[in-house]
């Protein structure tokens, strides 16, 4: 089993896997971006056929491919998992799609059109819950075969490992970034606390951060010796232990 951290080197895996396995024109992933609020191409292969440019396509939310992933009510088409364009091109009358989200109503035909505009045989939506992280884009199959069933449900299945990789990503940054700020404001009220020690007595003035300084010139001059192996947090350590170390002076 292969473990890929990184949500981005997994849909380059699952494109690469498509194109090479069941023979498209193309294969691309629209992912959505919090910063610009749209779906953004991330990846796209296709040397035999069509290969959109990554970055050249950017789909709003008033998609009608987006919309309709979107919609809580998608008619003859409330239970699929996947658009395919032959069904779509099939529906009779195209159909009236109602985005109870925003309010507004969409048609089949511009579903229809803009997965013409991009070639697309199948579009399978990415969903974490109820968001729909993206859009994973398939042309015409090389034989002119139709997609079959168990083929569709690859797509929904890889699309949804996609999602929960994403989303794992994104915890993990949100993570990493709350513990940055919390260490940041540790390590400021350690310095705050070491000066206010200092101040209590003239003669100790600026004590602390020449301990601190001098406990790192000493753990520099040890890891750089090879005695002791570097690590950013024995560095740390370090420093803080000595700005702290007349921490018993505030109750005398």
């Amino acid at each position: 089993m292969i473990r890929v951290k990184d949500p981005l080197t997994l849909l380059k895996i699952i494109t690469r896997f498509i194109d090479r396995q069941i023979g498209v024109t193309h294969v691309a992933v629209l992912l959505y971006d919090q910063k610009r609020d749209t779906y953004v191409l991330i990846d796209s292969k296709g040397d035999g056929g069509m290969k959109i440019p990554v970055g050249y396509i950017q789909v709003t939310k008033k998609s009608a491919i987006i919309s309709f992933f979107m919609s809580s009510d998608n008619g003859a088409f409330a239970r699929k998992e996947a658009l395919v364009y032959d069904e779509i091109c099939h529906v009779q009358n195209f159909e009236i799609l109602v985005n109870k989200k925003e309010g507004r109503a969409i048609h089949y035909e511009d579903v229809q059109k803009e997965m013409a505009y991009l070639r697309a045989a199948v579009c399978v939506p990415s969903f974490y819950k109820r968001e729909l992280i993206g859009v994973l884009i398939l042309g015409d199959k090389f034989s002119g075969e139709p997609y079959f069933e168990q083929e569709i449900s690859l797509f929904v299945t890889l699309a949804n490992d996609v999602a929960m990789a994403v989303k794992n990503a994104e915890l993990i940054k949100d993570l990493k970034i709350s513990y940055e700020r919390e260490h940041n404001l540790f390590l400021q009220t350690s310095v705050a606390l070491a000066t206010a020690i200092d101040a209590r007595d003239r003669y100790t003035h600026g004590h602390s951060e020449r301990v601190s300084h001098y406990s790192l010139v000493i753990a520099k001059e040890l890891t750089d010796s090879g005695k002791v192996p570097y690590d950013r947090e024995f560095m740390e350590t370090v420093q803080l232990s000595a700005l702290l170390h007349d921490v018993g002076k505030i109750g005398i």
